[in-house]
């Protein structure tokens, strides 16, 4: 059995709740909300990513679908320390209150969260994963 919502898809009924999660970086949500000189381009590119967000929560809460977005700061990671040198991802690490980066498993409790029982009533939101660097 499906229903058919307004766009046309045919989103199929079950038992649990349908659930979207977005996963964007942190800087998505800071500089979508400060923006910075030089960068109106990426800036205006990163609040497009994030405008439909309440949109699709509004719209598709009717069905039952619930919408959201996980932004994480730095994740540590052998790639990514392979990537940009072990020197500068440490100066990273200081930019949050934690003085840290995240480990993958702690995203993967942050990500997992979302569309559980356990945030079943929140829809519309960006759950932040940053060590606080959003709040200095």
């Amino acid at each position: 059995m499906v229903t058919v919502t307004p766009l046309g898809v045919r989103v199929p009924l079950c038992e649990a709740a349908p659930t979207v999660v977005h996963v964007q970086h942190v800087q998505h949500v800071q500089h979508g909300q400060h923006g910075h000189a030089g960068r109106k381009a990426a800036d205006r590119s990163r609040r497009a990513r994030q405008r439909p967000l309440p949109g699709w929560a509004a719209e598709w809460g009717q069905y039952g679908i619930r919408v959201n977005a996980v932004a994480p700061g730095n994740v540590s990671s052998d790639n990514v320390v392979d990537f940009i040198g072990a020197d500068r991802f440490t100066t990273w690490s200081g930019g949050n209150p934690l003085k840290r980066n995240a480990t993958p498993e702690e995203l993967a409790e942050v990500i997992t969260f979302v569309p559980s029982e356990r945030a079943g009533f929140v829809t519309g939101k960006v759950f932040v994963a940053d060590g606080g660097r959003l709040a200095v």
